[in-house]
């Protein structure tokens, strides 16, 4: 009676919202985050049904104009004054699909605890993001993205930085970032790969900033647009709160699919009238060489080494070329190889570098090596410009191959029917031997005993009591190994595996101190003990302790913890504190 008492009073506290809960009936509300989504951009629809749950809900909602399509849904538990009540909110996608102007997402109808309730339509504005880049109005989202160029107007080819962001409502809400995209067909987007974590305040709420930078330059010219992209975050989840009444035992993460505006970018065309050393660089550069030698001879080949370094597009960029002045039937020329390093790319703002090296070969006798030329469009001045080195001192001599050459003759005895090259005795030629050849035994085999093969061959005591003690210790591992196999599957068949209850697992669980993963495995035990020792445990009460369940899980198969980790004294007692207050079979 003493343990009844006490358990009936824990069954009755956990019951008692549920009597004591509105009974006005279940509910449907439709609202938009921002009833103003910018063009490119993708809005929030949500759909909040109170005290009771859906069984039908859409995955898309038709509405002309509009993309509306399934995101989530989250359930949470308010409990006021001893009245509880449920909120399942389920969120909706909207992207705008005709451009601007005025849309309506129509009304829904969806079956709640066996009613069929219906939504109010809602009607939303598509214009224009606003000159601060529509920052007053996100900062009523939870999460938005933001995409920036450096500039509105570019030419063919040539580079400039740009920088997208996903802002995540709360201080240091932003966990990581999963991943980011941003494509077009007429564009090359170099990858996303550094993140910087800032913060911000807008309309007076803060928000974590995701930071990505990239830089990117187009392949024709027109007016294209760029975006929206996407950004992939890892934010903490406060949507995972302990629930009636637990505690929440440690923050989780869950990743959301960020979208930003889009941009509208042109293009020009590079001028006509390019010079004929023009190889395609857009920017501004400077031109250095670097001759492997400066003394050969004709028909030597000389190494060139070209470094060309600025702001601008390298990876476009050409090798430099003779000038006009260069005579062709002096030089021959083979093709450039280029070296670009990733590290020492140009983004439009900080310099990089590219190496060319060529390979020149001089035909006659020169004193120099005549001028290079790199030609390239500067975007800043719209103009073409072109680079030259100065003329290199060179010696080169005549060729030094132009002595008679040697004739080669062989012996006349070699060649039957000429004539000797050399005067003297010629060379014998050597005779045939075969003595290496081993002989092949064509007849029988002479068969012989084995002691008059091989002497010493013939068995003795020694030879015999070898082979018995190797046969002796082979037997005995043997049977070891067999008695070791029959004593273990006994005691496998025979071992008792102890049924606990929950109070005994409870005892079992170990103390502040321990590995952490010892600590949520018996935890999760013991949650699994209680549950089927209480089959028919009020529904929220077995929600609850669901919930813990799948926080144990979570912690033990995430990967994500360190196996090493001890569990503190504070983090013990949450638990066990919960644990305890659950009722004892």
């Amino acid at each position: 009676m003493t343990r009844f008492f006490p358990t009936f009073l824990l069954i009755f506290s956990f019951a008692l919202p549920v009597f004591a809960q509105n009974q006005s009936g279940p509910k449907i509300e439709a609202a938009m985050i921002s009833r103003r989504i910018n063009v490119g951009e993708t809005g929030q629809l949500l759909v909040t049904i109170s005290n009771g749950r859906a069984t039908d809900m859409p995955s898309r909602i038709d509405a002309q104009g509009l993309d509306v399509t399934f995101a989530g849904n989250q359930t949470s538990t308010n409990i006021t004054n001893g009245s509880m009540s449920y909120e399942n909110v389920y969120f909706y996608q909207v992207k705008p699909t005709a451009g601007e102007g005025s849309y309506t997402i129509p009304a829904i109808t969806v079956s709640v605890e066996g009613q069929q309730l219906k939504s109010t339509p809602i009607e939303i504005t598509v214009a224009k993001p606003k000159t601060d880049g529509g920052l007053a109005a996100a900062a009523t989202k939870p999460y938005f993205g933001r995409f920036s160029l450096d500039a509105e107007e570019i030419y063919a080819n040539q580079i400039v930085p740009l920088e997208i962001k996903a802002y995540v409502r709360g201080r240091n809400a932003i966990h990581d970032v999963s991943s980011a995209s941003l494509d077009h067909e007429s564009f090359v987007i170099q990858n996303f790969r550094d993140v910087k974590i800032d913060g911000v305040e807008l309309n007076g709420s803060l928000y974590s900033i995701a930071k990505l930078g990239s830089h990117l330059f187009a392949l024709k010219p027109g007016e294209h647009t760029l975006g929206p992209a996407e950004i992939g975050v890892k934010v903490l989840d406060s949507r995972r709160g302990g629930g009636f009444g637990f505690p929440s035992i440690f923050q989780s993460t869950r990743v959301v699919k960020v979208a930003t505006n889009a941009l509208t970018l042109t293009v020009k065309p590079l001028p006509e009238g390019a010079p004929a050393s023009f190889t395609g660089g857009v920017g501004d550069f400077a031109l250095t060489v670097n001759p492997s030698t400066t003394a050969v001879s004709v028909g030597d080949p000389i190494s060139m080494e070209f470094i060309v370094a600025g702001v601008g597009n390298l990876g476009t960029l050409g090798a430099p070329v003779f000038s006009a002045a260069a005579k062709p039937d002096q030089w021959k020329t083979y093709e450039a190889n280029k070296s670009l390093e990733p590290d020492q790319v140009s983004d439009g703002v900080a310099p990089g570098r590219a190496t060319f090296s060529q390979v020149i070969i001089p035909l006659q006798e020169t004193t120099e090596i005549p001028t290079f030329e790199l030609t390239f469009f500067d975007p800043a001045k719209g103009e073409y410009v072109t680079r030259k080195t100065d003329p290199i001192p060179i010696s080169v001599a005549a060729d030094g191959g132009t002595a008679p050459a040697t004739t080669m003759a062989f012996p006349a005895a070699a060649t039957p029917g000429a004539q000797a090259a050399f005067p003297g005795p010629a060379a014998a030629v050597p005779t045939a031997s075969f003595a290496d050849v081993l002989h092949i035994q064509t007849g029988l085999t002479k068969w012989r005993p084995i002691t008059a093969a091989v002497p010493g061959a013939k068995g003795g005591p020694l030879f015999f009591a070898f082979h018995v003690i190797c046969s002796l210790g082979f037997f005995t591992l043997l049977a070891y190994g067999v008695l070791r196999y029959l004593r273990q599957k006994k005691l496998d068949a025979g071992e008792a595996i102890p049924t606990l209850n929950f109070q005994q697992s409870l005892r079992r669980i170990p103390k502040p101190g321990s590995k952490k993963h010892d600590f949520y495995r018996a935890v999760a035990r013991s949650l699994s003990i209680w549950k089927s020792e209480h089959n028919e445990a009020p529904e929220n009460l077995m929600e609850a302790v669901n919930s813990l369940s799948r926080r144990c899980d979570s912690f033990l198969y995430a990967g994500e913890v360190d196996s090493t980790a001890t569990v503190d004294r504070e983090e013990s007692s949450e638990f066990l504190t919960v644990l305890k207050k659950l009722p004892a079979k």
